[in-house]
């Protein structure tokens, strides 16, 4: 099934969208805080106690800039 429109979206929609990106925002900056330092920090500490893990089991996650 596919769906086809000849307009934007409505007020409503547009609204909603707003709402969201307000309501992301403070998460953002957490999340941003954790993908680029915390993993970084966590991967230290595991290396610095000589734990066995494997590199390749963390996903690699893309840097956030804004």
């Amino acid at each position: 099934m596919m769906f086809s429109f000849t307009s934007g979206p409505m007020r409503i929609n547009r609204d909603g969208y707003l709402i969201a990106l307000d309501l992301f925002k403070p998460l953002s900056a957490e999340i941003e805080l954790l993908v680029n330092h915390g993993l970084k920090t966590i991967r230290q500490q595991l290396a610095s106690v000589s734990t066995n893990y494997t590199l390749y089991a963390q996903p690699k996650l893309p840097k956030y800039n804004n």
